[in-house]
């Protein structure tokens, strides 16, 4: 890296970092952070050699300066010639070209060691702010659920009703309907599953403020009396002759659901596609990393839970109240 873009680098993310800086101070700092790593070391790959320091330019100047004081010492000696000049200034060239090598080298070190830890802050910065919107949008999928669920239903219901008035196009259009409406479901419980993988993978041995999302996973509705549901009346057209006429002329029809390319399709496997998105999605939930980032969750909120309760009674004492107790009764 040269010194020019070491500059570069350095000035944007001191200018970066402050404008996060007045970001938080002006009320725009995030809910839940992650907590940068310590400051490390450059490792032996990431040291510049001494060697960059160096230049030609350096040395010829170097030895113009020195030719100063070779130029009143010939003087001074009362030399006529000057063949020891150019000597002279060389030599005493040698120590100051190192001594300004050494020092250049010293302070791009120090300015690599800098960028690193401005970079390590930036990029944890940034990873808190990605899982800050993972978070949202996990929030928001599983609050979303209940409603798509409930368009299920409604359609099932639309359709039975469709049934018992011998209404055939009207009734397949109610199970075509209930059909997409899951097919959201089943896409939303998938995005739930890469959500919870990426949540745990990113917070994974990592000091954070985040909360546990297994608590939020409880909000989840149970697709199974919907499924049953649609099942049993979509049985109740296939074995009716005369709604099964319009269902053979529908079956083969080409959709967008869920990746089913034709509505048959979609209708005869999307029940089971959902059980598997679910199944997968508690997979996610109780995975090994899953399980060992709630539990350092947990810890965390244990740990902050004590420490405001030891401070709680900490300070009743220094007031001369009684600390109170939950197993003292109540007034």
């Amino acid at each position: 890296m040269t010194d020019d873009r070491l500059k570069y680098d350095l000035d944007y993310y001191r200018n970066q970092e402050q404008r996060e800086k007045d970001s938080a101070t002006t009320g725009g700092s995030l809910q839940f952070e992650i907590t940068p790593d310590p400051p490390q070391p450059l490792t032996e790959a990431e040291k510049p050699s001494l060697m960059d320091s160096m230049s030609w330019g350096l040395a010829f100047g170097c030895l113009c300066i020195t030719m100063i004081p070779g130029f009143i010492a010939v003087n001074v000696l009362h030399l006529r010639s000057l063949d020891l000049l150019i000597p002279l200034g060389f030599f005493c060239s040698i120590p100051l070209f190192f001594f300004i090598v050494f020092n250049k080298h010293q302070k791009r070190l120090h300015h690599l060691e800098e960028l690193k830890s401005i970079r390590n802050v930036a990029s944890t910065r940034s990873l808190s702010e990605s899982t800050v919107t993972l978070l949202g949008s996990f929030e928001e999928t599983v609050l979303r659920l209940p409603g798509i669920l409930a368009l299920v239903s409604e359609s099932v219901k639309q359709a039975e009703q469709e049934y018992r008035e011998n209404a055939f196009a009207p009734y397949w259009d109610a199970v075509e309907q209930a059909t997409r409406h899951l097919g959201s479901f089943n896409g939303d419980v998938q995005l739930l599953s890469q959500n919870t993988q990426k949540y745990y993978t990113t917070l994974n041995n990592r000091k954070h403020t985040f909360p546990s999302i297994r608590k939020m996973s409880g909000c989840i509705p149970d697709a199974t009396p919907v499924l049953s549901e649609l099942r049993r009346v979509v049985r109740m057209g296939q074995t009716n002759y005369q709604f099964a006429a319009i269902w053979e002329q529908r079956k083969t029809r080409e959709v967008l659901i869920a990746g089913f390319r034709t509505l048959g399709e979609a209708i005869d496997n999307l029940g089971a596609s959902v059980e598997k998105s679910i199944s997968q999605l508690n997979v996610s939930l109780t995975s090994a990393m899953g399980a060992l980032a709630e539990a350092q969750i947990s810890t965390r909120d244990a740990i902050e839970a004590q420490t405001k309760q030891h401070g709680t009674m900490l300070d009743n004492i220094q007031r001369h109240r009684e600390p109170t107790s939950p197993f003292s009764p109540p007034n």
